[in-house]
């Protein structure tokens, strides 16, 4: 019987990709047919948290190319992915309604919003069917997290026992087996029409790929997991993963890092891909400090998940998780002037260049660039962390908001506010001026500010 078979709604987030997905098999083998949809919400182009954009032009950019990437492979195996321009919490119980689906698939998150969005969903499915009345409870919704090393039940604590620093948690974890990839799925169950029921805008990939974007000395930073695998194997093909960690801090450079953080964040690889690619290497080429600390960010990457998951809310409080009081305060002016590189910090105007051009920045970039913000500007720290999340290309929620917690002292780190020399950095890892000079960092303004508390213009040799 037709109402009998089982219809699957599978809906894909920061999840881009078909390999290594247990909850795309688990969809597979359940359902006698599946949709498959990721809806753009037009919110995130607009003014959000600080009046900031939720997404910029490069990571936009980004992530229609891995919608491209994932279409296509989508499509050579029957299947369509429907980008829809709305928000889930519109999309799926309208489409539940219109369509009869009676499975509804998502990947685990970490932001307690998108938690929350899935509340009310299943609560608006839940009233659509006691309004028709279809008696017992006829849509399931299932999730998994798709996108951490480990699967919560192999974590040797419970969530609300997670250790408080990462030296800890990678003491707990350091040990633990890591499960082997996931191929594609070998089989596809049939793939269901949703053009008919659509009353919703479609997303308009080829106006955001486009779209003018500057991305300078990263145009090898393309979307999609067909480019990440590429990367990947690029990057592990010669010595990079062995001389990773005398390279890592250096600002510039492709291949001083591993640059796989883009396509981690958009789900186009997972990290289990990654992490096994590193034990080959390590088997078969060599295993040192640097192939160590390769997996050792991988762990750094994975406690700031389940942070997330544990703190909720607390993980974009001013306070941070222990309700702290930081003293800060708030001014436009020097807030604009480090947005844009003008401030009389040459190495910090410079790393803020680099991120507004290419939507990239290094890792030890980010943490000079956010002690500026925090200690010689004394800004609120979640303006900043808001500026990364438009910014960069690979901005991870839980990564990107632990870390500025973590800098600004409100955070995991037991020693409190990390506060870093400028002149201490310029010194280590641009001496001779080959990046400031690169990214136009002498160019900011000679005095902090423009106007004093009161708003009243400073004298220029103030």
């Amino acid at each position: 019987m037709e109402n009998q078979k089982t219809r699957g709604l599978f809906c894909f987030q920061n999840n881009l990709r078909i390999s290594d997905h247990p909850l795309l098999h688990q969809a597979l083998s359940e359902c006698d047919s599946i949709a498959f949809v990721f809806c753009f919400d037009p919110q995130w182009l607009q003014p959000g948290r600080f009046q900031l954009k939720p997404l910029g032009s490069m990571r936009n950019k980004f992530l229609g190319e891995s919608l491209v990437d994932l279409q296509k492979q989508l499509q050579n195996l029957g299947h369509e992915l429907n980008i829809i321009g709305s928000s889930l919490r519109n999309l799926v119980p309208q489409l539940v309604n219109k369509v009869g689906f009676n499975r509804v698939y998502r990947c685990g998150c970490v932001n307690h919003n998108e938690a929350s969005t899935w509340q009310h969903i299943e609560s608006a499915v839940a009233d659509q069917e006691r309004q028709f009345n279809l008696g017992q409870r006829q849509t399931q919704f299932f999730e998994q997290l798709t996108h951490c090393l480990f699967y919560n039940e192999q974590l040797p604590f419970n969530l609300e026992d997670l250790p408080a620093t990462f030296s800890q948690f990678k003491t707990r974890v350091i040990d633990l087996e890591v499960d082997s990839p996931l191929p594609v799925p070998s089989s596809w169950c049939a793939a269901e029409d949703l053009h008919q029921h659509l009353n919703f805008q479609v997303y308009n990939l080829d106006t955001v790929l486009n779209a003018e974007s500057n991305t300078s000395n990263h145009e090898a930073i393309q979307g999609g997991s067909q480019a990440g695998i590429q990367h990947l194997e690029a990057y592990c093909a010669g010595q990079h993963p062995s001389h990773y960690k005398e390279t890592r801090n250096e600002l510039d450079g492709f291949r001083n890092s591993s640059h796989l953080s883009a396509w981690l964040a958009h789900g186009c690889l997972s990290p289990r891909e990654i992490w096994h690619r590193i034990k080959t290497y390590e088997q078969s080429i060599e295993r040192n400090d640097s192939t160590q600390w390769l997996c050792y960010e991988l762990l750094w990457r994975e406690y700031f998940q389940w942070y997330a998951l544990k703190f909720g809310p607390k993980l974009f409080a001013f306070g941070g998780i222990n309700d702290s009081k930081p003293c800060t305060t708030f001014m436009a002016q020097r807030f604009q002037a480090w947005c844009h590189g003008n401030t009389p910090f040459p190495l910090v105007n410079a790393l803020m260049s680099q991120l507004n051009e290419t939507g990239f920045m290094s890792n030890r970039g980010r943490q000079i660039a956010a002690s500026c913000f925090v200690n010689e500007l004394s800004l609120d720290w979640r303006y900043g962390a808001a500026y990364f999340e438009q910014q960069l290309i690979d901005y991870d929620i839980a990564s990107n908001w632990g870390n500025w917690q973590y800098l600004a002292g409100v955070g995991a780190d037991p020693r409190g506010l990390r506060h870093f020399n400028l002149d201490k950095q310029t010194a280590q890892y641009d001496p001779e001026g080959q990046f400031i000079n690169k990214w136009r960092g002498s160019e900011g303004q000679i005095a902090l500010d423009a106007t004093d508390a009161a708003d009243w213009p400073l004298p220029m040799d103030h």
